[in-house]
């Protein structure tokens, strides 16, 4: 898990995306903090895309662990500045309750 998570935070690969995906898929607490860094970066190789796949894809993986911590972290992303990363944290907080059957939980 330490490395998965330092592998999503660096900067020199393309493959973001892909890691974000194992991560949701084991939803191990150990890599809140890093999706959530990861939701605010910007990597170069991106700047074309105006959808804010990354960032949408990391707040799924959060919503996903489903822990407490997980969800303080959305909430801080709810009030990011940038308005599309904090409507795509607002919404899986919305959706919380709905969607617990597919979180880990604590």
């Amino acid at each position: 898990m330490p490395t998965l998570c330092e592998i999503l935070l660096a900067p020199w690969h393309t493959r973001h995306e892909d890691v974000i995906g194992y991560l949701q898929r084991l939803r191990d607490p150990r890599s809140i903090d890093a999706l959530a860094r990861a939701a605010v970066v910007k990597h170069a190789y991106l700047h074309h895309d105006d959808s804010h796949a990354l960032a949408r894809k990391c707040t799924w993986a959060l919503a996903d662990i489903g822990t407490q911590e997980a969800r303080s972290h959305l909430e801080m992303l709810s009030c990011n500045s940038d308005a599309e990363l904090a409507a795509y944290a607002q919404k899986r907080l919305n959706a919380w309750e709905e969607e617990r059957p597919r979180k880990r939980g604590d």
